[in-house]
């Protein structure tokens, strides 16, 4: 083979690796941004009930369904879907970072370290990734979960904040590092990622290379 042909080869090969990573990002990042619109209603369900203790307020109970219609009965729509502009960035933002890491973090060791298992590989790759992601998105975060409960305390009910001046507002009131509170807990939370998605992988992996798919199912074109 000639130079020439060695350097039409890298060159290539350098392009489908960027097609994969912009893939990657795209991919991730619309399935988080359709992911967050549609489950938006369901996540301000959940805060208020895990806030509204700590806050002497219990006029949330009954379910899910009862908590929304609630929230439906006295903010209306606003309030079904309060937080979902800080959501819609920090989601996308999480798994548009997310699926590339980890896709070239999974490259990256099988090449450095060849004698590792697939799981072990696909582990690390996915508390990497999701580490990376927590970093990088947390401070969007705090502030969605300070927009979804403002309307709780009672000094602050009548106020609507956009994201960016209630990140503006921790900061000047509780400084920079207020904007990372929680991170910790988050990053104890990567263990669902560790789990679920290097188990998908490995498991369709193992369904692809069988002869189960073969013998027992049929796809259609």
């Amino acid at each position: 083979m000639t130079v020439s042909e060695d350097e039409n080869t890298s060159n290539a090969n350098a392009s489908v690796q960027n097609k994969q990573v912009w893939a990657s990002l795209l991919s991730g990042a619309g399935a988080g941004l359709a992911c967050t619109i549609i489950c938006a209603p369901l996540d301000v369900a959940k805060v208020r009930l895990q806030i509204q203790g700590s806050l002497g307020i219990h006029k949330y109970g009954g379910g899910t369904v009862s908590v929304l219609r609630t929230i439906y009965g006295e903010e209306g729509i606003r309030g079904v879907f309060r937080g979902v502009g800080p959501a819609m960035l920090t989601v996308p933002l999480f798994w548009g970072v997310y699926w590339p890491f980890y896709d070239n973090t999974k490259a990256w060791v099988r090449k450095s370290f060849p004698e590792w298992s697939q799981p072990s590989v696909h582990f690390l790759s996915a508390v990497s990734a999701g580490i990376v992601g927590d970093i990088i998105t947390n401070p969007f975060w705090v502030p969605r979960t300070r927009i979804q409960t403002l309307i709780m305390h009672p000094e602050s009910s009548g106020l609507s904040m956009s994201t960016f001046r209630m990140m503006r507002t921790i900061y000047e009131q509780e400084g920079f590092i207020a904007l990372y509170k929680g991170l910790a807990a988050s990053m104890l939370g990567l263990s669902h990622v560790a789990i679920q998605f290097p188990l998908c992988k490995y498991e369709t992996n193992v369904i692809i290379t069988s002869s189960f798919i073969e013998t027992n199912l049929i796809f259609w074109d």
